[in-house]
């Protein structure tokens, strides 16, 4: 039976009937992606079964690009194309079905956000994506990365993490490839292009990278290095969280000093592995054998988890919408920073019940 779902977006309200919501990906943009428009007509075609929703937008003084992807089940009998005050919303249609296989009658849907911010800083180094598998439903890569080495070496370096990650995921077949073989592409890969760009940055570029790969059994591949982290919540409690490659981290493992301690310690920026160096990067992997429904994927950077306990990370992942809880992520860290604030970036990923 059809059932009607709506989403709101930039102060519009869309509806529109389609069947169960699987997937639900929402870029919540605080910071805009430079050179990106979007079009002012689009005609319809019919290539696989989503639907895609931009909004030009004026945020924080500079024109914005929202984007949404939503994956259904079920044939969707609507088509979709509007405009707003402030730009046009697109709204494509694809009508190959979707089936995914679920231990609940009523089904899973992944709900997912996207949070970035300069911080107090002049310019951006971190970048973040969640990827949708273009052939496989209920496949997700996120990945953070976390830019160092002046105003264009970091960001030279994090864009690379993002291209190498897109790439990848695009060849990435989940029924034949091993998902930890296509993460620790990611990293080593990453970390050559880096290194070759070195040759026109400013400075040495370097790059951490935090990314998990869901796959559409529902299990879950984690890899990073640097301090950017990955976080694994069920409901509000932290299951796991990756170590960071840092020099406090290291002096934490020894019982030198606390966790609280290596937050203000004058040398918790210093990393012992991260991407575009001499050395190899670490290659530091962790498996989650099945996400269930009310589990969270946080990804970070260290501007954003440096000013939260864990139990505040799950209690604001699990009570409000992913979308919400990055916006209220990012506005808690930049008002802790004082001023002082580094770049942040997040992606969150959550398994919720279908309704």
């Amino acid at each position: 039976m059809a059932a009607c779902a709506s989403g709101r977006l930039a102060g519009f309200e869309f509806g529109f009937e389609t069947c169960d919501l699987i997937t639900q990906q929402q870029a919540s943009l605080l910071e805009a992606p430079q050179g990106q428009f979007v079009p002012r007509c689009l005609e319809f075609s019919a290539i696989n079964e989503a639907v895609e929703v931009g909004v030009f937008d004026a945020q924080l003084d500079q024109p914005t690009l929202r984007r949404v992807q939503v994956f259904i089940h079920g044939r969707p009998p609507f088509k979709f194309l509007g405009a707003t005050r402030s730009g046009w919303i697109i709204v494509l249609v694809y009508p190959r079905p979707i089936a995914m296989s679920t231990s609940s009658s009523k089904g899973y849907r992944l709900s997912a956000a996207t949070g970035i911010h300069r911080g107090d800083r002049m310019y951006q180094q971190d970048q973040v994506d969640i990827l949708v598998h273009s052939r496989i439903p209920g496949c997700v890569l996120a990945v953070v990365a976390d830019g160092m080495g002046g105003k264009s070496g970091g960001r030279k370096a994090s864009d690379q993490v993002i291209l190498t990650a897109k790439q990848l995921f695009d060849r990435y077949a989940p029924t034949s490839e091993d998902a930890r073989e296509v993460l620790k592409q990611l990293v080593l890969e990453s970390h050559l292009m880096i290194k070759l760009t070195a040759i026109t940055a400013e400075e040495e570029p370097h790059s951490t990278v935090a990314a998990f790969l869901v796959s559409p059994n529902r299990e879950c591949d984690v890899i990073h290095a640097g301090d950017s982290r990955v976080y694994h919540f069920r409901g509000p409690e932290m299951v796991s969280r990756t170590k960071d490659h840092s020099y406090v981290q290291r002096l934490v493992d020894e019982g030198q000093i606390s966790e609280e301690e290596a937050n203000t310690h004058p040398q918790s920026n210093l990393l012992t592995g991260c991407l575009g160096t001499f050395q190899d990067p670490p290659l530091t992997l962790h498996h989650i054998d099945r996400l269930e429904v009310g589990d969270s994927l946080l990804a970070c950077s260290d501007g954003l988890w440096h000013y939260f306990t864990p139990r505040e990370l799950g209690a604001i992942v699990n009570t409000l919408p992913p979308r919400e809880a990055s916006e209220m992520l990012v506005s808690k860290a930049r008002q802790r920073a004082r001023g002082g604030g580094d770049n942040l970036s997040l992606a969150l990923v959550r398994v919720d019940l279908l309704s």
